[in-house]
């Protein structure tokens, strides 16, 4: 799915930045979030894995755009 999204963006898509959207929602409202924040327990190594490829695409999302800027 990250990988989609990923395409979808570098193509300019506009669905996927939607999409990229509609999938943090999704990452948000997952209630095992506030269950590790209020209890401190840690994430699994899955869940950690894909919150970090979450944040991964979001960081590349403006970084590409700023490439695009400069003709790069």
């Amino acid at each position: 799915m990250f990988s989609k999204v990923r395409e979808m963006l570098r193509m300019r898509d506009s669905n996927g930045a939607r999409m990229l959207i509609l999938m943090t929602e999704q990452f948000l409202q997952d209630p095992r979030l506030a269950l590790w924040r209020q209890q401190g327990a840690g994430m699994t190594d899955k869940c950690r894995q894909l919150w970090d490829e979450l944040g991964m695409v979001w960081a590349a999302q403006p970084m590409g755009r700023r490439l695009a800027g400069k003709g790069m």
